[in-house]
Formats: structure tokens, C-alpha cells, sequence
């Protein structure tokens, strides 16, 4: 992930502290604080620090690792008592001869991959594929390294239709395609980029993938295309995931998709995704994979 110098907004501070609820699935996954012990975690990509508190408060031991000089910032005012480390994901040559009981990864390696190292690899899988031979480097034996974020459609090839039925000044897709490097057929399947449907007044066609990226794109607002156009959210499936993880040397324990609690409640009021019959589309949006370091 390219390290970020600007003046990350607000909101998207507020956002990570939102998502703490459904983080408990990674501290199911962590080994367990001891009378006798504090296992050592890693927090990669820390955003504003909440999660890394909570879990100092757990009783782990945590270094905060981002690669934003405003998050670092951040987590040294709000939680000082937070180890604190400015580094892209791959840099493990920084932490010394530190080693961890576990690596966390929470909605960050989809941001490894759109943003690369360096302007010249963004939407490269080795800037991914890097972190997790990191990640390895510094998990001691049996470590454990946990993902949560967000997961590729299976089937992502399929034809798709998209449309948005809130009332916006502009058109939020073809706003979209403008600004986002993913689209207009770097994502694109055999079906091509996202096509306006003349015959269908809103409609835009392409595959499931193209599709889904616009759609959980779009659910954070236009206010947020600036940040959010520029990320890939579902990089790899479920399984593509397990075997880039079993490429990088790890045994796979637990890999699980769902939909986002509240997604299917609030999303259709703002947009709809739908096959090329017509048949309302719910992908799954999020996963998490427990690894264990062999």
C-alpha cells in the first residue's frame, strides 16, 4: 500500500470505529490471553487505532502498524499508549527481530493491492502476495495470521445489471467509470465493461464483478468516490484467497463469507443488482481466513 501523506477524512476514521462489532469474528481467531501470557499481535493497517485498543484492553500485547502518516498521528494522540509503526505492509525489515503470535489484516489488503508500493504497481497481485511472504516472516511457528475483508463474487464472469433508483444530481455509475482505475475493462470479464442500456432508462450491464464494484462503491455516497473510487473491494473469491494463502506457506484453518448485517435492509432503497434475467443479486460482501503459519 502506497504510503499515504495527505489528510485522510474524517468520516473514514468514523467508519473503522463503526465496524469493531463485526471484528469480534477476529478475536474469536486470535490465541488466547493466559494468566501467564500476552500473545503478541500485529495490527496491520490500523486506521484511527480502536480495534488495536480494544485489544490492548483484551490483554494482547499490539503494535499498530499504517502506512498513513495522519492514522499514525491519530492513534499517538487518541490511544499514546499504543506502539505505533509507520510502514507499508511489506516493509518487515522495519520491525527488526520483532515476531508475532498473530498478524491481523482487517479490511486492508484490498487496499495493498489498489494502491501497490509505489505508484508504478497499483492493481498488481505481487504488492498482495509480498505482504503475505511479510506477514510469514515475522509470524513465530504455528503463528496465527487473520483476514477480514472484502471477498470477489463466485461466478464473478456472470452477466449482471446494475441501476441506481435514489435521485442523484449526476449519474453515480457513469461518475464512477470517470474516476475509478478498475474499470472500463481492468476488471472486466468476457462480458466487457459496464454499458449504458439505452432500452432500459438507468440500467447498465457488464459482469457481476464490474457490477458489485460500482455497487459497494457506491453505498458509501458520492461524497466518499474520491477515497473509495480508487480501491479494488474484492480482490480475490473466497478460494482464489485460500490458495494465494497456501502459495505464501500457510495451512488454511477457516475461510467464510457473508453479507454485511444491514446491506440487504438499506442497499435496495439506493440501487439494484440483478442477473441478466432480472433476479435480484446478493453476492457475498465480506469473508475471513484464519491461517496458520507453517
Amino acid at each position: 500500500m502506497a504510503r499515504e501523506t495527505h489528510i485522510l477524512e474524517a468520516r473514514y476514521f468514523e467508519r473503522m470505529a463503526a465496524s469493531l462489532g463485526d471484528k469480534m469474528k477476529i478475536i474469536e481467531a486470535l490465541p488466547p490471553v493466559t494468566a501467564d501470557y500476552s500473545p503478541a499481535v500485529l495490527d496491520v493497517g490500523a486506521g484511527g487505532g480502536e480495534f488495536a485498543h480494544v485489544l490492548e484492553e483484551l490483554g494482547y500485547t499490539v503494535t499498530a502498524l499504517d502506512a498513513s502518516d495522519d492514522a499514525i498521528m491519530r492513534m499517538r494522540e487518541k490511544f499514546p499508549e499504543l506502539t505505533t509503526v509507520l510502514m507499508l505492509a511489506n516493509e518487515s525489515e522495519k520491525l527488526g527481530d520483532a515476531v508475532f503470535d498473530a498478524v491481523v489484516c482487517s479490511s486492508i489488503l484490498h487496499e495493498v493491492y489498489s494502491y501497490g508500493d509505489n505508484v508504478h504497481n497499483k492493481g498488481d497481485l505481487e504488492s498482495l502476495e509480498a505482504a503475505l511472504q511479510a506477514f510469514k516472516k515475522i509470524l513465530k511457528p504455528n503463528g496465527v495470521l487473520v483476514i477480514r475483508d472484502g471477498v470477489k463474487p463466485e461466478g464473478w464472469a456472470q452477466d449482471a445489471q446494475v441501476r441506481v433508483i435514489a435521485d442523484e444530481a449526476v449519474d453515480p455509475v457513469k461518475l464512477y467509470l470517470e474516476q475509478c482505475p478498475f474499470a472500463n475493462g481492468f476488471i472486466a470479464g468476457p462480458t466487457g465493461e459496464l454499458v449504458r442500456l439505452d432500452e432500459n432508462e438507468g440500467w447498465y450491464r457488464g459482469n457481476l464483478q464490474s457490477a458489485f464494484e460500482f455497487y459497494m462503491t457506491y453505498n458509501w455516497g458520492l461524497d466518499s468516490y474520491p477515497r473509495e473510487t480508487q480501491e479494488l473491494f474484492g480482490v480475490l473469491t473466497l478460494h482464489e484467497y485460500i490458495a494465494a494463502l497456501e502459495l505464501a506457506g500457510f495451512v488454511v484453518e477457516t475461510a467464510e463469507s457473508w453479507v454485511q448485517p444491514g446491506y440487504q435492509e438499506h442497499l435496495p432503497k439506493k440501487v439494484e443488482l440483478v442477473t441478466a434475467e432480472g433476479r435480484n443479486l446478493w453476492p457475498d460482501t465480506n469473508a475471513l481466513w484464519v491461517a496458520r503459519n507453517r
